[in-house]
């Protein structure tokens, strides 16, 4: 084979030519593993409560093992995003925030946040050069949510009458939320009815601090005042406790006489609105706080009466009655008015007290005298007991030396003969 020499001309363009060739033909290499490579799951937006573990998804097929994804998280107000994981090397800050789960041989690069932290919140990418598109994203919000609404200063329900003219009947009572995170809105809800139509509902504004309330249709008798104070304070979690006091002043007219609607109920609820990071807002409700007005109860009092005043009403009282007539001065006995009564002139002296009618024994009980006069007799009986028993008790005694003595003589016996 004879060995053709070129010019330097056509030797360069034959090489070009190879290497345009070879170029595609690698072009094309990279472009069939590159779009081998498709999503089979990707990270979602979602809201989480603090301290929760989260798991994000980034899962690929036909993925090459040499072209692992990488993890990165853009914060509100970052600039640029930070590195979570490059391949399987997880960066320094986050060594003990998160880690990698799954099978990566089956193309699962699954990111878990063990404990995820308010600082944790904003966007997290899944970045990935062997697929198209490169980078998948979500959203990821960090809360400490409303759990429970509390009402403190007193009972729900309560009974109150309606206030004397010019006085001013309050009530108070606190909404609280604690350990929350962002802060919620709180506000008040109220609804007034009667079985005289009267049906008043509405809310508070956001904003309101004092004032009437704003309807025009609630009944006349008193000016009302409302005052709302709403505080929060931050608590070293970053989580706050916040509180709404809620003050009804309602002041009665110079002109008011007590009375009220029938059933004449008012009704107030506090609502706690709180706007998470992602998803919608979250609206909860405390239970009813309900105030039944009554109307006042008017008392008169009576004038204390003493002495003659008294008589002399208790007087008229049997009059009207048919029953008593006037009883003269002294005298305690009533006198029945169904007799007819004499009519000489009273004397002018002052009668004298009659004495105080003895107590018929027959009729039971026992005076005084009576009780002496056994308590004598109980005393004679004792002592003639006594008397008894002294007597019969010497009686024996006086025996028994006698019988002793005739003993004694009996048993002497006589001396013997004296020899002259």
């Amino acid at each position: 084979m004879v060995r053709v020499e070129l010019p330097w001309q056509q030797r360069k363009a034959f090489h070009i030519a190879w290497c345009q060739v070879l170029c595609e033909c690698l072009a094309n290499i990279v472009f069939i593993v590159c779009r081998a490579a498709e999503w089979r799951t990707t990270p979602t937006d979602g809201q989480y409560e603090v301290g929760s573990e989260v798991i994000l998804s980034c899962e690929l097929d036909n993925l090459n093992i040499n072209l692992p994804p990488s993890w990165a998280l853009l914060t509100e107000g970052a600039a640029t995003a930070t590195t979570i994981t490059d391949g399987t090397n997880i960066a320094t800050e986050f060594n003990d925030l998160v880690e990698l789960v799954g099978d990566q041989n089956n193309g699962e690069w699954n990111l878990k946040i063990k404990s995820i932290s308010f600082d944790q919140q904003g966007e997290y990418s899944c970045t990935s050069l062997a697929s198209d598109p490169q980078k998948q994203s979500a959203t990821i919000g960090v809360w400490a949510p409303v759990k429970s609404v509390a009402l403190t200063g007193g009972e729900d329900s309560t009974t109150v009458e309606v206030p004397k003219p010019d006085e001013t009947f309050t009530y108070t009572r606190t909404c609280k939320v604690d350990n929350v995170k962002p802060v919620p809105k709180l506000t008040w809800t109220y609804s007034i009815t009667s079985d005289n139509n009267l049906n008043v509902a509405g809310e508070l504004p956001e904003d309101f601090e004092m004032g009437p309330l704003p309807d025009d249709d609630l009944p006349e008798g008193g000016i009302n005042n409302i005052k709302v104070d709403t505080t929060s304070s931050e608590n070293g979690d970053s989580t706050s406790n916040v509180a709404s006091v809620l003050t009804v002043n309602y002041t009665s007219s110079s002109d008011n006489d007590g009375s009220a609607d029938p059933n004449l109920k008012i009704v107030a609820t506090c609502k706690v609105s709180q706007d998470p990071y992602v998803g919608d807002t979250l609206t909860m409700e405390s239970s009813q706080l309900t105030v039944d007005v009554t109307p006042r109860v008017i008392t008169t009092q009576m004038p204390r009466t003493t002495g003659s005043a008294t008589t002399a009403a208790r007087t008229t009282k049997g009059k009207e009655e048919g029953k008593l007539t006037e009883a003269p001065k002294g005298t305690t006995k009533p006198v029945d008015s169904t007799k007819e009564v004499s009519k000489e002139p009273l004397s002018t002296k002052m009668p004298s007290k009659d004495p105080e009618p003895k107590k018929d024994a027959s009729k039971g009980g026992c005076t005084s005298g009576c009780v002496a006069g056994i308590v004598i007799a109980l005393l004679i009986i004792a002592v003639g007991v006594v008397v008894l028993v002294i007597f019969f008790m010497r009686k024996r005694n006086g025996a028994k030396k006698l019988d002793n003595k005739e003993k004694t003589s009996k048993n002497k016996k006589d001396p013997p003969p004296v020899n002259v």
